[in-house]
């Protein structure tokens, strides 16, 4: 290659004065795509610096322009050894064009050999660890198995031992006792653990003032907190106001009932003998004994006058869920997770009726007001039914829900009833059609008990977000929401004096 561009001259000044000329080769590197793949990234790049020193001594003048890349280290990465290799040829802009698209490759993870690599390294190393545990995670799978076992085998022991000992151990009748109080003469005779008996005075309903009345003049609207005392030291389920005196029964999941005066919170009296949780009481429409449904399956009446446990029912094959007096105070209904629900006589202890029908758990009873012989169950098959009690025969089933029934409650006229359910939805239901008059929504929180007021104008539904809805049964307008109960609302019901609930902080509540 010759420079045209210099000054023409004679041959021999030519042959004298002609400039060095630089001339380039390409050379081709032999080296085959499938060598590359099986040598990896930083092997390939050793290979072709070999090949570079071995071609660089033929020609001289082009192995110094390629002979850049050789010099670099050989542990150095591709990243470095272009960067090197375009620094040696004087390549600035290249070599910025070069970084730049470097650096966006890597961000876009583009890069995936080495980064492979190293992320199948680090799971073999995972694997490895985690191996080590698989036997001691068997090990102690077969020792929780076994242990289920063991206290199924101890369960099936202590309720056998349990009936043995009902039945062997059958209390005798105190001289002179009445006759109301014959229960004594059936099942457990645990003793209730007392504190001062109640306050003396008329037992009977009697002389009591008209709670409806009462209860219809007060102004649900106008609610506020007038009083909170601690009952139990666990989440306490349920409430149960007594028919004469100011005093309400909670229920906990500690296994016990506890007495209080309202709006004081003076404790009365508290009685123990379940071996479940509690979840429900009810008293006699005369105040003279108290009904307890449990997870241990078994009901149990307590007298007030004995002031102790008087009969304990067994027949349902799992937790209690709700239990209900009649309003003559002759029968006892009940309800269980075994998908039944029974009617107990009151006097004798006898299961008078088992109503079967239910496809999952029954979750709670209640009696149509009146005196009749209606009762009405809520189901976790996301059904109510109304049922008659002396033929057993389910009367209407009340469909709508879709999700488990949590409670259910009538009003008191007994012409309409409430529902609700695990979503947080409350219906009202009219009775006389089996028709849905309104739906409420206390989402996204679940919706425990629900109670109408003595009016049966006001719904009041509690929670598990913690707080009280009272809204109208009419047509569902919120008339005002009750904060109060940390980890949620377990029950409420209306009374003279106002509203009372309690819920999962074990606390009491009275709002007026």
């Amino acid at each position: 290659m010759v420079d045209k561009s210099a000054p023409a001259t004679d041959a021999s000044s030519t042959a004298q004065a002609a400039p060095a000329v630089t001339t380039f080769v390409e050379v081709e590197v032999p080296f085959s795509d499938a060598e590359e793949d099986a040598a990896g990234p930083l092997t390939s790049l050793d290979v072709a610096q070999r090949r570079l020193r071995a071609l660089s001594a033929s020609p001289a003048d082009a192995g110094s322009a390629v002979a850049g890349a050789a010099d670099a280290p050989a542990s150095a990465t591709t990243e470095e050894a272009m960067r090197y290799l375009l620094q040696r040829l004087g390549l600035p802009r290249v070599l910025q064009a070069f970084v730049a698209e470097w650096a966006e490759l890597k961000a876009a993870v583009q890069l995936p050999s080495q980064e492979k690599a190293q992320l199948t390294v680090s799971l073999a190393r995972l694997r490895k660890h985690y191996s080590l545990y698989e036997p001691t995670i068997a090990e102690l799978r077969r020792k929780y198995e076994a242990a289920v076992r063991e206290r199924a085998l101890l369960v099936l022991q202590r309720d056998r031992l349990a009936a043995a000992v009902i039945e062997q151990a059958q209390p005798l009748q105190e001289p002179g006792a009445a006759a109301s109080e014959a229960p004594s003469e059936l099942g457990s005779t645990d003793e209730a653990c007392m504190l001062p008996p109640l306050p003396e005075g008329k037992l009977s309903c009697e002389a009591r003032q008209d709670s409806s009345a009462a209860a219809a003049a007060v102004d649900l609207r106008g609610l506020a907190l007038v009083g909170a005392f601690a009952a139990h030291a666990v989440p306490a389920s349920c409430l149960a106001l007594h028919p004469c005196l100011a005093m309400v029964v909670t229920g906990s999941d500690d296994c016990t009932w506890r007495m209080f005066h309202l709006p004081t919170g003076e404790a009365v009296m508290s009685g123990e003998g379940h071996t479940g949780w509690l979840a429900a009481v009810a008293f006699h429409p005369q105040a003279e004994l108290l009904a307890s449904g449990a997870g241990d399956a078994a009901v149990k009446l307590w007298s007030f006058r004995r002031r102790r446990c008087v009969a304990t029912l067994y027949g349902h094959g799992a937790g209690v869920r709700g239990v209900a007096f009649h309003a003559a105070g002759e029968f006892l209904a009940s309800a269980s997770l075994d998908a039944a629900a029974r009617i107990w006589d009151a006097a004798g202890g006898a299961c008078r009726q088992t109503l079967r029908g239910h496809a999952d758990a029954v979750h709670d009873v209640a009696w149509q007001p009146g005196g009749g012989g209606v009762l009405m169950t809520a189901s976790a098959d996301r059904t109510a039914a109304l049922w008659d009690a002396r033929s057993g025969q389910r009367c209407l089933s009340l469909r709508g829900h879709s999700a488990a029934l949590a409670s259910a409650a009538f009003g008191p006229q007994g012409t309409q009833a409430a529902t609700a359910d695990a979503e947080g939805c409350v219906k009202v239901w009219e009775l006389r059609t089996g028709a849905e008059r309104v739906s409420i929504s206390a989402a996204p929180a679940a919706a425990g008990r629900a109670c109408f007021d003595a009016s049966g104008q006001v719904l009041v539904v509690a929670s598990s977000g913690g707080q009280l809805l009272c809204c109208t049964a009419a047509n569902g307008t919120a008339l005002a929401v009750l904060p109060g109960h940390e980890g949620g609302a377990r029950a409420a019901l209306c009374c003279a004096q106002g509203l009372v609930s309690t819920g999962a902080d074990g606390f009491v509540r009275l709002w007026a």
